[in-house]
């Protein structure tokens, strides 16, 4: 006698395979131009119609899933003819632009060289030891005459803070500061040593 199995049969959902399409906020685009971050298309707007700005090329989309499709991540960007590899750095240049038009500063300076240690030969290994160099992003020549090196950036390094200590005592009459943008403290230029009083106060405000 034959026996028949009552065998379910198993229902498989199917998912549909369509891909979405990713949708490109409207604040990534202006101009024609669509953008990887709203940062890059609020930049443009700024610099669109600028005086100060003649010429300029930011990195869209496109570009930086070309260029940045390895590990490190590129930023890279053109203002009147200069590259800049950090979008902070092409930003405080177009401020130091307004600066200098506005008369608050005299003139400024890129990419300024500042030895700190010449080279030596080791007379026990007799290896040369190579020089130690600091290259200030810009070097700001105010209207009283002083100079301000400035680096930009959003953290200080531990080398950094090295060479910052050197050059101080080799550069005793220029001040080296270093800068950055903060959208929470007035949306301005805030130099770290200010960013850190202004964290540590509100952090002893909640406590």
């Amino acid at each position: 006698m034959a026996f028949r199995k009552n065998i379910k049969k198993k229902t498989i959902k199917t998912t549909s395979t369509k891909r979405k399409k990713n949708v490109v906020p409207a604040s990534h685009k202006i101009d024609g131009i669509v953008y990887a971050s709203k940062e890059l298309a609020d930049f443009h707007r700024t610099l669109k119609g600028n005086p100060v700005v003649k010429d300029f090329h930011l990195m869209n989309v496109t570009e930086e899933k070309k260029y940045n499709s390895g590990r490190y991540k590129s930023k890279e960007c053109y203002i009147n003819g200069i590259k800049f590899d950090s979008l902070m750095e092409a930003k405080y240049y177009v401020y130091l632009l307004e600066q200098k038009n506005n008369g608050f500063i005299k003139d400024f300076s890129m990419q300024v060289k500042f030895p700190l240690m010449n080279k030596y030969r080791n007379q026990f290994t007799g290896k040369v030891i190579r020089g130690i160099d600091y290259y200030a992003d810009f070097v700001v020549n105010k209207l009283d005459d002083s100079l301000e090196a400035i680096d930009v950036k959003g953290v200080e390094t531990d080398v950094f803070k090295i060479k910052q200590k050197l050059f101080g005592s080799i550069y005793p009459d220029i001040r080296l500061s270093c800068y950055r943008w903060s959208a929470k403290y007035g949306n301005r230029w805030v130099e770290l040593d200010e960013l850190k009083k202004l964290i540590a106060a509100d952090k002893k405000k909640r406590k």
